[in-house]
């Protein structure tokens, strides 16, 4: 039987001297194949969020030259913080993928389920 594990680690909640190779590592070697994150409630123009996206690029980076994927779950005001055009699929993905090293990523406006989708019918639109 192929079974797949996978963890959640939080960027945000991280000390700033906690060794995130050193995890990475840790979770490879007991072949974690992917790992689970958050993007939620991160705003462009908060201080300290520069400092998390610059930890985010050196997780994600991290964490492909070990083979583990990387999902994020995000909310909508992520998309008009940094200017992202919800309805446009490629460019959305490019900023996720190419800008931040995710595998994949998980619409959730702290609302999960087929009510996520009929209240906020961008997320249908992009998930067709």
């Amino acid at each position: 039987m192929n079974v797949r594990i996978g963890t959640s680690i939080f960027i945000h909640l991280l000390a700033d001297d906690f060794n995130i190779e050193k995890y990475l590592t840790t979770c490879a070697e007991h072949k974690i194949s992917f790992i689970f994150t958050t993007l939620i409630g991160f705003q462009k123009k908060k201080k300290n969020n520069q400092k998390l996206f610059t930890k985010m690029k050196a997780f994600t980076k991290k964490a492909q030259e070990l083979k583990i994927a990387v999902y994020s779950d995000l909310d909508q005001h992520l998309f008009n913080k940094f200017n992202i055009d919800k309805n446009n699929r490629e460019e959305m993905m490019a900023f996720f993928v190419q800008q931040l090293g995710l595998s994949g990523v998980l619409f959730d406006d702290r609302v999960t389920g087929p009510l996520a989708l009929q209240n906020y019918p961008i997320m249908t639109k992009i998930l067709k």
